[in-house]
C-alpha cells in the first residue's frame, strides 16, 4: 500500500478512511495526555498543590484571626481586672506595665495585613490567579526572612513548608498544567475523594 503524504494531511491510497491532518493528530495526542495527572503532589503523597495552598492559607488565616482575638481579649481582661481589683496587687500592676509596653496597635495592624495576604492566597487558589497566590507566598517569604534573621529554626521550617506548595502551584499555573479546565485531571488527595 502506497502512502502519499501531503503538506497537512496523511492519506492512504486505496483506503476508505478519511485523511488525518497533522493538527488533528497533535490535538489527539495532547488530549490523551491531558487525562493523566501531570502536576506536583504536595509532599509526594498528600494532595495537589491547589488544595495545599487552600488548606495552608485557610489554616494560617484562622490562626491569625485567633491570635488577634486573643490579643484583644487578653488586653481587655487585664484592663478590666485592674479596674475591678485593688491597685495593691503587685502582679497585676506588673502585668499592666508589661501590657503598656506592647505595641498593640502595631501588632493588630501587622495581623490584619497577614490575614489579608492569607485571604489573597485562598482567593487566588480558588480563582487560579497568580498575583493573589504570589502575594500570599510573599507573606511566608517575609516570615521566613524574619525567622532566619533571628535564628528561629522551627519558624524557618514552617515557612518553608508553606512556601513549597505556593511555588509549585505558581509553576503549574505558568506551565498551564493547573487551569480551571484541567483541574479535574489534577485533583489529588490521599484522604478525600
Amino acid at each position: 500500500m502506497d502512502a502519499g503524504i501531503a503538506d497537512d494531511s496523511l492519506t492512504f491510497v486505496d483506503s476508505d478512511l478519511p485523511p488525518i491532518t497533522k493538527s488533528a493528530l497533535e490535538t489527539e495526542l495532547n488530549s490523551s495526555s491531558r487525562n493523566k495527572k501531570q502536576g506536583h503532589v504536595f509532599c509526594g503523597c498528600c494532595c495537589d498543590t491547589r488544595r495545599a495552598v487552600l488548606i495552608i492559607n485557610l489554616l494560617y488565616f484562622l490562626l491569625t484571626l485567633g491570635m488577634t482575638i486573643i490579643l484583644l481579649v487578653g488586653k481587655e481582661m487585664v484592663q478590666w481586672t485592674a479596674s475591678h481589683r485593688g491597685k495593691n496587687d503587685s502582679d497585676l500592676q506588673q502585668d499592666e506595665q508589661e501590657l503598656a509596653q506592647v505595641p498593640v496597635g502595631r501588632l493588630l495592624f501587622l495581623l490584619a495585613i497577614q490575614m489579608a495576604l492569607y485571604a489573597c492566597g485562598v482567593m487566588g487558589a480558588i480563582q487560579f490567579r497568580r498575583p493573589l497566590i504570589g502575594a500570599a507566598m510573599m507573606a511566608y517569604v517575609i516570615g521566613f526572612a524574619i525567622a532566619a534573621w533571628y535564628g528561629h529554626w522551627i519558624s524557618i521550617a514552617i515557612n518553608l513548608i508553606a512556601i513549597y506548595p505556593h511555588f509549585f502551584f505558581l509553576k503549574e499555573i505558568n506551565s498551564l498544567i493547573m487551569t480551571p479546565e484541567n483541574y479535574p485531571n489534577e485533583v489529588y488527595s490521599f484522604c478525600c475523594a
